[in-house]
């Protein structure tokens, strides 16, 4: 989905963020040495924040931090 879809690669050091359509599940992928990988978040309540980015664009650390 990285490379197909966002056109990135997904071993540049980058984290990718995935939402649930709900919101009420976070995926984050990132590439370290040892292989990927990948923290997942799920709420029981609530949903998580839509970020001000869109699609394909970047996420500044401070939102991600709201996020999470």
């Amino acid at each position: 989905m990285v490379t197909s879809e966002l056109g990135r690669s997904s071993t540049g050091g980058e984290v990718f963020v995935f939402l649930n359509r709900k919101r009420t599940r976070l995926e984050m992928l990132h590439w370290e040495h040892g292989g990927f990988v990948l923290y997942y978040k799920r709420l029981a309540l609530g949903t998580f924040p839509l970020p001000k980015a869109t699609v394909g664009s970047s996420l500044s650390w401070s939102d991600l931090i709201l996020m999470v």
